[in-house]
């Protein structure tokens, strides 16, 4: 019995993997291409290969019987649209004021001191050595201060740089704590502690009324632990 004949046009049909060394070369030049843009542009480089993508699936589309790559061009183009929707929403600077808790402890019994004097202090705006604090505190330093209750804890309302974002599929806040922002805190009996406050809290985050409590050991003062006789 004769073997069944294969039709000349599945014969004849060749893999989608076949392609020629002009078109292997053209495909990873675009492709390195776009990736180039879309590292260098960021979110605008993702957008504007979509709209070119999708301007030239219906080009295809409109030279071509078939309508699969005009319908494919429209939905390229109608994603790249919710992108650029979502990236066009509003940016803002602002400030927000959040209590900063601070509790200091004794360094070798680690219990709260209660009666210490805690201060944030900002020293941006000096012309000393830049971040560094010093002493005595300069006439007109921004900061606050606040004497520890019974607890040992103070809690500073204080006022830091915040930045938000608002978009159709974007929503966030971020509160930032500059590297100028420190605590002090003097204690009797205590030897001065100075502590830089985005060591503690962290530089950036989502905090919504006050930071983390920011416990902080005191080391007794040597000068008044020699006691005559």
């Amino acid at each position: 019995m004769p073997e069944p004949q294969l039709s000349s046009e599945s014969s004849k049909r060749t893999p989608w993997c076949r392609f020629s060394l002009r078109q292997a070369i053209v495909a990873v030049t675009i492709f390195c291409v776009a990736m180039a843009i879309v590292s260098s542009s960021g979110l605008l480089g993702t957008i504007f290969l979509g709209a070119v993508f999708g301007l030239l699936l219906v080009v295809i589309g409109f030279y071509r019987p078939k309508t699969v790559y005009g319908a494919a061009g429209g939905v390229v183009w109608f994603l790249t649209a919710l992108l650029l929707l979502s990236s066009n929403g509003a940016i803002g600077i602002g400030r927000r004021t959040l209590t900063c808790r601070v509790q200091p402890v004794d360094d070798q019994t680690g219990s709260p001191v209660s009666g210490a004097n805690v201060r944030i202090r900002d020293v941006s705006n000096h012309g000393f050595p830049e971040g560094v604090p010093v002493h005595p505190i300069p006439v007109g330093e921004p900061g606050i201060s606040q004497v520890t209750d019974a607890k040992g804890i103070s809690a500073l309302p204080f006022e830091f740089r915040m930045t938000w974002r608002s978009g159709l599929f974007v929503e966030w806040e971020r509160v930032h704590v500059t590297p100028y922002l420190w605590i002090q805190v003097d204690a009797p009996g205590y030897e001065r502690a100075l502590v830089r406050l985005d060591s503690r809290a962290g530089s950036t985050g989502n905090w919504k009324h006050e930071l983390p409590m920011i416990k902080i050991r005191l080391k007794p003062d040597g000068a008044t632990t020699n006691v005559r006789e």
